[in-house]
């Protein structure tokens, strides 16, 4: 793994701040989301300053599935302190039906779509849709509002990229350069699996195309045996993007 110093730092003090929260209270941050199944109903309980991004967490890890997310564009209003970065957000719970069947898409988006609808009905920060899959049946968690003003999710603009072969390091570089390119916001890749990403060689390029897919379609030809996921996060006083790669199950 590999982690920029900034954006360690940004990570390191959300760290520090969730796992302060000691007391032994039912408002205390969980490290991770519970989840729990009895008579064929599951229920997710989430604790986090990123309450959604653990329940995200939570559903790969419990059903090993594939799932991307990404912040919406958050205020500073949105935010518990400067210093901190901790989305000012609350408890979240969710239930829904077991996953049963052989469609696994079916019944990952039936979840998926029940925990993101509860979610917006809460009062955590932030408004989320689903955006399509990529390669593999990927869908992403996007965040559409922090507000009462939707915005454009970043991973929409619409990009170029020239198809040829690179390694998959240097095509999510590429993919964030156009992104800035033609938006002047800042994407960083803040953290991933190095060794993967700088050995992996990729052939991925389009016209005129969602960064999204082609983000996806670099993830997907640079996989292995283990699938990668990504995490967006958002910064709001520096309006910055962080890009975290990780290796699911």
């Amino acid at each position: 793994m590999f982690t920029t110093p900034h954006a360690l730092l940004f990570l390191l003090l959300i760290a520090l701040t969730t796992r302060a929260q000691s007391t032994p209270d039912v408002n205390r941050f969980l490290e991770n989301a519970q989840v729990k199944s009895d008579f064929g109903k599951v229920t997710l309980i989430a604790n986090d300053p990123r309450p959604l991004v653990q329940a995200v967490e939570a559903l790969r890890d419990h059903y090993h599935w594939s799932i991307n997310y990404e912040d919406p564009v958050y205020r500073p209003s949105d935010m518990s302190g400067v210093k901190t970065k901790l989305v000012s957000s609350r408890k979240f719970v969710t239930t829904f039906e077991e996953v049963s069947g052989t469609d696994v898409q079916a019944e990952k988006h039936r979840v998926i779509a029940k925990v993101v609808s509860d979610y917006n009905l809460s009062s955590n920060a932030g408004h989320f849709a689903i955006r399509g899959d990529g390669p593999g049946g990927s869908p992403s968690v996007v965040g559409i509002s922090a507000g009462t003003v939707e915005t454009t999710p970043i991973f929409d603009t619409s990009i170029s990229m020239k198809k040829q072969v690179r390694s998959a390091e240097e095509s999510i570089l590429e993919v964030l350069q156009q992104i800035e390119l033609r938006t002047g916001i800042k994407v960083s890749l803040a953290s991933g699996p190095i060794r993967r990403l700088k050995e992996s060689q990729v052939e991925v390029g389009a016209e005129n195309t969602e960064a999204r897919k082609l983000l996806e379609s670099v993830l997907w030809s640079a996989q292995g045996s283990r699938r990668l996921n990504y995490k967006l996060l958002y910064d709001p006083d520096l309006k910055h993007y962080y890009l975290n790669i990780s290796v699911g199950d």
